[in-house]
């Protein structure tokens, strides 16, 4: 979450700023109020928003729980409109205060009428699970308005650790609706031990019982994130100082939520400690996001002038620039791919687009991330020189605004509207192409393309998981034709634009080791994409169709291959490069072939 930059809180009245400040204790109030009254399963209100036709409620605690939310939501909505309009009438449209009071409207009124169809009906888990994603970026919203009043007169950058409290920001987040999904779902009892389920380490239970597992593994990530953030920002010396202190106290309520969180377990679920294990992950969810807002040093983010000019004239095209198409394209097709092959022909239509909606957010928040990242070298080379961010169609804070938001929706979409397994996968390959491959290896190892690889190849197993709602062999199989595949189409392509890798310092394998020991490669990891694809055929699950058709393809990649090895020009390798590509379509096109019988 960056901040704006500029004399931000000039201008703005005493009374905006305390409307703020109640508007920020409400919401926070309103989230708390809302899961301890799912906690406590308090039943409808018929009539709302009345309650059995009164204005008060009978005397019953829960109902009363329930009547104070309702209160406390709609006395939000009335405030934050009023202050709204009267941000407006004291500064401009543009002043970051404003903006982000208007941009808390449309949630609130989309929450509002989730929340008023949650209290005249049972809606299902994944109406809720929403209920709350928004609630929590209400939140938020609210939090970044209130630290955008309080701004000295200065002008900001970020400090270089406030891109980690962002990631851990984000992982929080998911982790509190994976949390909220366990308590809508009724999953909490399913494995009652702690730390593990008798049955092991990753049991073979029901869907509930993977659920709470993996809501407790995910923990353990998270903890682990917070703790490298924490050491990050003490170690920052452009961070902010009072960061240090937020951050701190975050990892601090993050210890204590979990040790609530096997309290849970050990009390068999008292309603007491779900309850204050729900407070206190609110309560880590607001301070991370104070921290980020905050987390600035005195200096100038500006871009000049007339490249603010052309970015406003970019619009939308900028930002599906930032997406790249061609990338997403790829991951599209092979996670579509992934549904045809496990549904062994044309999966259900409505699944099939939640499904494209999800991966096409995630993969282009994904890819927005890798060029907020690479902004510095995307400017130094020939071939990407003219994307948004080196041509300054867009801010570098707009760019991670937009990554971040996307990668959460997507996911969130995977998550509600398919199925919690595709939403974690996708999670996962998102965290490990921005994160693991972006941020570590790219610029760390000249074997960066070889492990980061992993997250293209998730694409194939999130589609099979949406049809599945599990990971199967022929998944697994998909994973690894793209891991493998991966390393000989980007070592060709690095073979044509070579000179730009040099230019930058990029460790590419043809960089560090030369073109001799690349294209030794390129025919190793060719040989292990022609293994992984008779792996199919070997155990029987596919049948003499596919095994026709990807000997013929094999034999081609093969060729090529070699044909590199004796002669490393870019002529042959831009050759191996397109062949490449159409050699995954065809080897998924084969795949479903046959998976749906041949021709019918």
């Amino acid at each position: 979450m960056a901040p704006p930059s500029g004399n931000v809180h000039e201008g703005i009245s005493p009374l905006v700023r305390r409307l703020i400040a109640l508007t920020l204790g409400l919401t926070y109030l309103l989230i708390v109020l809302g899961g301890i009254v799912r906690v406590l399963d308090v039943p409808s209100c018929p009539g709302w928003p009345l309650c059995y036709g009164r204005w008060f409620p009978p005397p019953d605690p829960g109902l009363w729980l329930k009547w104070l939310h309702w209160v406390d939501a709609s006395v939000v909505g009335i405030i934050l409109v009023i202050t709204t309009g009267l941000a407006w009438a004291e500064l401009t449209i543009s002043h970051p205060v404003t903006r982000m009071l208007a941009l808390t409207v449309p949630v609130l009124l989309i929450e509002a009428g989730v929340g008023g169809l949650a209290a005249i009906a049972d809606l299902p888990t994944r109406i809720m699970v929403m209920h709350l994603a928004l609630s929590l970026i209400l939140l938020a919203q609210v939090e970044m308005a209130w630290a955008y009043t309080r701004r000295p007169r200065v002008r900001f950058a970020r400090a270089i650790s406030a891109r980690w409290i962002d990631t851990t920001l984000v992982l929080v987040y998911l982790f509190l609706l994976s949390g909220g999904l366990i308590t809508q779902t009724g999953a909490a009892q399913a494995c009652p031990e702690w730390p593990l389920c008798p049955e092991g380490l990753w049991p073979s239970g029901n869907w509930a019982m993977l659920v709470n597992v993996g809501h407790r593994y995910f923990a353990v990530v998270v903890a682990a994130v917070l703790g490298y953030t924490l050491y990050r920002v003490h170690r920052d010396a452009t961070v902010n100082p009072p960061v240090r202190r937020w951050m701190m106290l975050a990892v601090l309520v993050f210890l204590l939520d979990a040790l609530v969180g096997a309290m849970n377990v050990w009390t068999a679920f008292r309603r007491w400690t779900s309850a204050v294990h729900l407070i206190l992950g609110v309560t880590v969810w607001a301070l991370l996001v104070w921290a980020s807002a905050i987390a600035y040093v005195p200096g100038t983010v500006r871009a000049p002038r007339e490249r603010r000019r052309h970015g406003a004239r970019a619009g939308w095209r900028a930002y599906v620039g930032l997406m790249k198409p061609g990338i997403v394209a790829l991951l599209v097709v092979t996670t579509l791919a992934g549904m045809i092959i496990a549904a062994r022909g044309w999966p259900d239509t409505r699944l099939l687009l939640w499904t494209l909606v999800g991966s096409i957010l995630s993969a282009g928040g994904a890819n927005a991330l890798n060029s907020y990242y690479d902004r510095d070298i995307d400017s130094r080379m020939a071939r990407t020189s003219r994307r948004p961010l080196p041509q300054g169609l867009v801010s570098p804070r707009q760019a991670f605004t937009f990554g971040i938001v996307c990668i959460v929706l997507g996911v969130m979409v995977m998550t509600v509207f398919v199925n919690p397994l595709a939403g974690g996968i996708t999670a996962l390959g998102a965290f490990w192409y921005t994160v693991i491959y972006t941020r570590w290896l790219k610029r760390a190892t000249d074997q960066n393309i070889v492990i980061g690889g992993a997250a293209g190849a998730f694409a194939p197993v999130v589609g099979w998981a949406a049809v599945t709602g599990r990971v199967d062999v022929l998944a697994i199989v998909l994973f690894l034709l793209i891991f493998m595949w991966t390393p000989p189409h980007t070592w060709a392509f690095v073979l044509v634009v070579l000179k730009d890798y040099e230019r930058v310092g990029i460790p590419m394998l043809p960089v560090v080791r030369g073109v001799e020991r690349t294209t030794r490669e390129i025919v190793l990891y060719t040989w292990l994409t022609v293994a992984v694809t008779l792996i199919p055929s070997v155990l029987g699950i596919l049948g003499p169709a596919y095994l026709a058709g990807m000997l013929v393809l094999n034999a081609i990649f093969l060729y090529l291959a070699y044909r590199l090895r004796r002669q490393p020009d870019k002529a042959l390798a831009n050759r191996l490069y397109q062949y490449s590509n159409a050699y995954l379509y065809l080897a998924f096109a084969l795949m479903a072939f046959d998976r749906m019988g041949g021709l019918l």
